[in-house]
Order: C-alpha cells, then structure tokens, then sequence
C-alpha cells in the first residue's frame, strides 16, 4: 500500500475559491464519429506509398556521402532537400508517371511518400515492382492518446507525479526531449507555452501542416501537446507547475491531429534524422497508443509503425504509453517487451501506486476511458497517469489536470533523460530506468507487479554501458567502406560492406579485458527484409583470421532470423569476459553489411 503521494492542498483550495473548474466544451467530432478518409478538394484519398528499398540501390558507396550532403540541407525553397537522393529520384519518377504530387516524403526510418491519388491510380501503383504497398489513410475517430480533463492551479505546484518518481527538486538538465504529439502552443497568441522550453520543432508534412508557426489548415491536438510539455520541463519561476526537468530544452515533432500511420512515421524519421544531424543521442516520448504500434496483431501481422519505432530507437530511447483501453497493452502498444530494445512502454498509477481506473473526465464533457491497459508481459514500467496537473494550451487556462498513460509516459521520459548527456545510447538510458524500479505494492490486473522509477531509488545494478572499441578487424571490405563505421555513432551515413555474401566477419578490441553483457546491432541488407544467423564470440586473445568463428574464442549467442535495414537486433546473454568480440554471419540472404555495432558491459 506504499507509497502515498498526496494532492497539492493549495490547487483543491484556488480551483474552488475561482471557480475554476470547466474545460473547452465537448465537440461531438472525435467521440461519436467514425474513422473518415482524408480527402483533398477533388474526393481523392491519401495514400501512403512504402517503396520497395531493395530497389534504390542504396548499397552504392557513393550513396552515402550523397546521403550526408542532404541531411546537412536546409534549402526553404525545397522541403524535400532534406531526404536521401536515390528516395527523392524514386519519388519524382513515380510523379511524372502517375500524375500525382508527393505532399510529403520518409528516407531513413524507411523510404516512402504521401500523396492524394485516386482509386485507380492507388491500384496501378500497388503492382509496380518499385512499390512495396499503398495504403489509403483515414483520419482516425478518436486517438488513443485523448485525455480527460477536470481543471488546473496555480501558483506554482509541486504536482504528485514529480514526487513520486523522486524528481521533488529545482534540478534541470540540458539533455533534450523529443517528444511526437501535435503542437504545443497557446491558442490566441499561436505562440510556445511561457512555462516551457521548445527550442525547435520538427518540419514534417510541409505541404499541409504546420512548419513552425501554426498556419492555416493546421490540426493542432488541443492542450494535449502542450501538457505534455509541461510534465517534461515546465520551469521552476514561482508560477503554475514544475515538470520533471524543470525548462529542459523540448523539440516538437507535429503528428497530425488524426493519429494516422504517415504522420506519425514522418515525425519518427524527422527525429531521427535530426538528432543524428545535431550529432546526439536522446529521448522521445510518445504519449499515444494504437494496435499500428504492435508486433501481436492478430495473424501475426506487425502494426506499420512497429519497425519505425525500432529504428527510432537507434539514436533516441523511445518512450510510449500503454493506452487507456484496459485490455492487455500487448495489441495496443509496441510489444512484446525485451531489454535493451531501446524502448520502454509504460501504464499509468493513480496517487496511491495501484493501477488507474478508471480515467473520469465527467466534469469536462468527455467520455471517460476505462483505465490503464495492463501488462501481459508488453507493459515495463508505470508513471504517475491521474489528475496530473500540466500547462495547457488556452490563453486564460494556462494549467490543467489531466488523466491518462500520455501523462505517464513522459514521467518517465523526463527521468531517462537525466541520466547521462549527448553521447548515452538509448540502450543505456533504458538500462538506468530498470535500476531504479521499485515496487509500489500493488499489482495490476492480471496479477503483474506495478514498478516506478525513481530518481531517489538507489540502483539495483550496476548499468552497464557503452564499450567503445580500439579497433577493429574484418574478413573483407568493399571499397568506399570502412571497418571503423560500424562504431562512429553514426546509423544514417556510413557503413562496413564485406563486399559480397556469408561467410563473412567483423572482430572489435576493447582494448582490455572487459565483462561483455548485451550487443545491439544495426544492419543493412538489400533486398530487405533478409533472413540470416549471426554468431558471436568473445575471447580473452583475437580469434586470427582463419575460421569464422575464430580460434580459442566462446560462442556467447547466435541471432537467427530476419532483419530489414536499420532494424536493430538486440540479445543479452551471460556476461562473459573478453577483450575481443566477433560477430561471424553464418547465412544471410544478402551482401554482409552493418551500419553499427553496440557492445555493452563494464
């Protein structure tokens, strides 16, 4: 029955003395209405067109200092500067011959675009040998990451949430949170909240959103964003509310207001691109839930945003809320869970520590939701989810109180973002939060143990980290290729090609005897998906360039499976001690190509 976090006395006694207990009137758009197609002016649909990688030849060297030059673009005159030059090719070629105009364009968490077409065109698309799938988008009725609402205070609180993953302090960091919702902003004045950081946001569907400054056409989500933000970082100055990391720097990436499939991977690859550009390792959260998000769909069809995510994860520690359905988060939410994948899904508590249910909004207009989706093995850790106290987008409601697991998720966001700087991978952000679990005493409703972070819980562990390797050794190169690619940070631009197919190797030298734990791996593969086994060994002494396996060294792990490019394959196994580690390939159904190898231990 521990721990018990108590509401502000002060904010019950100003919202009764002001009277200040409504909300923005309920519309009956998102409740009452089913999915609707988004059409343009002449009835035609949107279509997100996925494009066939293993025909952009992007195995080419030369692809990839290209690739560079273009993420170092900021051309206004261009949105699609930007994008990797073989995806920008493809695309204006499918323009000309299928008369249609790409509104907007994916090129590193995948290859692909979107634009108005009609239902004939969309067919004659899908048999092209270029296009891997067209997909005709609806505006969804409700997103699951709709809160409730009930009323804000001021002055500046403490809320309960900040106490109980034992952030109850003035202390900031300079580490940056991405986080992908709509857009933070104060309606009347279309600025940034006064109370929050943002120092930049994410320029997505420039032929219809909103690149910086809200125009017109734009669907912001209301408050959501912007209450988002707050629980993140909104300042410590005496005035309404203080986040966890109190005016820590925010970067908006805008999904849309529809929580549609393209909107959401466009943020995804924005940010992805940009903290690679800005030369950093981050945190994103991402404070809506959706069955897209899963890998359990039912027939064992993955959610189209499941492997985005995955390859977000590759620069930025992925935080996502469970959903507010309370069904198993497994279909709901990305799953199943596994360590050092870089992401971390998270229910929501009530100011007890027990699971919340349910989500009342009654006061507001809304419908409530039922509570917290619970775990079945997809949900990793809890947050604070009810009647968290935020800033708000309206300019005379500038705080509110809100309920749901959006409100959880960036609770923990904030908290990973404290640990470490720039250069703390996503696995070793993950890592911190799993060390300072504790339990609150409750369990949820299947009978799983509720764990919160806390920043005050003394760690469990010892997390481990980053071993950054003296050298390397492989058994080929590809010329244009390099060896030291597989370990420069670097997953857009860059690569080690064996030049041809399995058998093939890649040994890294710590540069001492290390307790190697966990490896995550990046690779790149043409076609994609590929099948493929992967080996890996450690040894105290190199493995000599003979056997694959390499001489006197101790098989630790074998990966069996597909992968896609810029998928990465995560696998923890028994620590075991080594100054060198080998990962042999076996059998791929491609050339033997990573962008990036992580080793982790201490």
């Amino acid at each position: 029955m521990r721990p018990y976090w108590k509401y502000p006395l002060a904010v019950v006694a100003i919202h009764f003395a002001l009277g200040l207990l409504t909300a923005p009137a309920a519309t009956a758009t998102d409740a009452d209405e089913g999915d609707k197609p988004i059409l343009d002016a002449s009835g035609r649909q949107r279509h997100f067109v996925l494009l066939d990688g293993g025909r952009l030849n992007v195995m080419d060297p030369r692809y990839e200092e290209a690739t560079q030059i273009a993420m170092a673009s900021d051309d206004p005159r261009d949105p699609f500067a930007r994008h990797r030059p073989p995806v920008r090719a493809m695309v204006r070629d499918l323009e000309a011959e299928y008369g249609v105009r790409a509104l907007s364009m994916i090129s590193y968490i995948d290859y692909g675009f979107v634009a108005f077409m009609t239902t004939e065109i969309a067919e004659a698309m899908r048999s092209d040998s270029r296009v891997s799938s067209v997909k005709a988008e609806v505006q969804a009725a409700k997103s699951d990451f709709a809160p409730t609402w009930n009323d804000y205070g001021s002055p500046e609180v403490v809320p309960w949430g900040k106490q109980a993953v034992g952030t109850d302090d003035a202390v900031t960091t300079s580490n940056i949170v991405y986080f992908l919702d709509g857009v933070a902003m104060q309606d009347g004045t279309m600025g940034a909240h006064s109370d929050v950081n943002i120092i930049a946001r994410g320029t997505v569907n420039t032929a219809y959103e909103c690149p910086g400054n809200m125009t017109a056409g734009c669907r912001p989500v209301p408050g959501h964003a912007t209450h988002v933000a707050g629980i993140l970082g909104s300042k410590a100055n005496s005035s309404g509310m203080r986040g966890v990391n109190p005016n820590a720097p925010l970067i908006n990436a805008y999904i849309g207001a529809g929580n549609v499939s393209y909107d959401i991977i466009a943020a995804m690859d924005w940010s992805l691109s940009d903290s690679e550009t800005r030369g950093i390792f981050a945190v994103a959260n991402m404070s809506l839930s959706n069955p897209r998000y899963s890998n359990v769909l039912v027939g064992g069809v993955p959610g189209d945003v499941n492997m985005p995510m995955r390859r977000l994860s590759n620069r930025l520690l992925v935080v996502e809320s469970a959903g507010n359905k309370r069904v198993s988060a497994c279909p709901n939410a990305y799953g199943p869970t596994k360590s050092y994948d870089g992401l971390l899904v998270v229910g929501g508590i009530n100011n007890t520590g027990n699971w919340a249910a349910p989500f009342n909004n009654s006061p507001s207009g809304y419908t409530s939701e039922p509570g917290t989706n619970y775990s079945q093995g997809c949900i990793e850790v809890w947050g604070p989810s009810t009647d968290v106290l935020s800033t708000w987008n309206n300019g005379t409601i500038p705080y509110m109180l809100l309920s749901g697991t959006s409100m959880a998720a960036p609770h923990v966001a904030a908290l990973a973002a404290r640990y470490g700087g720039t250069s703390t991978r996503p696995v070793e952000r993950e890592s911190y939060i799993r060390s300072k679990l504790f339990a609150t005493g409750y369990t949820d409703e299947v009978g799983a143990t509720i764990y919160v972070p806390s920043y005050t819980q003394a760690a469990s562990f010892t997390v481990p980290v980053r071993l950054a390797p003296a050298g390397a050794t492989v058994s080929s190169t590809l010329a244009g290729t390099a060896a030291n690619k597989m370990y420069d940070g670097l997953y857009l631009t860059g690569l080690w090609n064996a030049g041809g197919g399995a058998p093939a190797w890649v040994e890294f030298d710590l540069g001492s005897s290390k307790s190697v734990k966990s490896m995550r791996l990046v690779s790149e593969v043409s076609p994609s998906p590929a099948a493929g086994t992967h080996q890996i060994y450690v040894g105290p002494a190199t493995g000599g360039a003979g056997s694959c396996a390499g001489t006197g060294m101790t098989l630790v792990s074998t990966i069996t499976g597909g992968q896609a490019t810029l998928e990465p394959l995560s696998v923890a196994f028994t620590p075991t001690n080594g100054r060198y580690v080998r990962v042999c390939t076996t059998s791929l159904a491609s050339w033997v190509a990573w962008r990036e190898i992580e080793i982790y231990g201490n």
